[in-house]
């Protein structure tokens, strides 16, 4: 696939950069926050991908095919390998601090009532007390 003259000056990318891309996008994704279409334009394959997506659903390109098939074989592989790495290491982190979690959820929720108050003292309207 070739890309089209707004992409002038370039060439395509390899199917093995791009199958990298895929599976870093698709990582980054199942963290909170993180964006797998930013990871795809910081890497430079976010309109490459979507031009050849275009193309195969429009005129059924043999070659966007291949693009395609790739970057949706690394995003599978991707997902399965960054959940599969995910859930090993919150199962470490809780044999590690068995009582870690809950301590967590202890302590966040006194600072938001603590936080709710100052909030309202300052505004003169305190529902806990002086």
């Amino acid at each position: 696939m070739v890309q089209p003259d707004a992409f002038a000056g370039g060439s395509d990318p390899a199917l093995a950069y791009l199958f990298l891309g895929g599976v870093l996008a698709i990582s980054a994704m199942t963290l909170p926050g993180v964006s797998g279409s930013f990871v795809l334009l910081l890497l430079g394959l976010y309109y490459f991908v979507l031009h050849n997506l275009s193309v195969l659903i429009s005129y059924r390109d043999p070659g966007a095919a291949i693009v395609v098939g790739t970057f949706v074989a690394a995003l599978a592989i991707g997902l399965f390998t960054a959940v599969r790495v995910l859930k090993r290491l919150f199962a470490r982190v809780a044999r590690r601090h068995p009582r870690g979690p809950g301590r967590t959820h202890a302590g966040i929720g006194p600072q938001a009532v603590a936080g709710s108050r100052t909030t309202r003292r300052r505004a003169g309207k305190c529902w806990l007390g002086p």
